[in-house]
């Protein structure tokens, strides 16, 4: 690898590390990637591409946070939009699968007391 393939891996890994291993056609164009060098790469397998434009970079497995929000600006949104409910004083309960099915009478109690309300118990099957 050359230096200058070396420069052109370290733009693409700064703007992967910012989104979740994802970067975008534009993004990479505005790094000074050229479309050469883009396409040379998606041969390669070091580019690997997700959706038009969109790109996952370094390896097939995408991360949990790739996966769910698809696009750096979509996960910015949303980060976004927490931010901003909790300035207003929203809080925030975050569950699995697994809190949901193997334990939901946990859950329920939780978000009873986050409302204010009593616990309503799951119908028995």
């Amino acid at each position: 690898m050359d230096s200058e393939d070396r420069t052109v891996e370290s733009r693409i890994a700064w703007l992967a590390s910012r989104a979740h291993g994802i970067v975008t056609r534009g993004e990479l164009l505005e790094a000074s990637v050229t479309p050469t060098q883009i396409k040379r790469r998606v041969k390669r397998g070091d580019l690997i591409r997700v959706h038009r434009a969109f790109f996952r970079v370094g390896h097939q497995a995408p991360g949990v946070e790739a996966r769910y929000h698809g696009t750096r600006h979509a996960w910015e949104q949303d980060h976004e939009r927490e931010r901003e409910a909790r300035e207003r004083g929203d809080e925030f309960r975050r569950y699995t699968w697994r809190d949901v099915v193997e334990d939901p009478e946990a859950m329920i109690r939780d978000v009873g007391e986050l409302l204010g309300t009593p616990a309503i118990a799951p119908p028995q099957h």
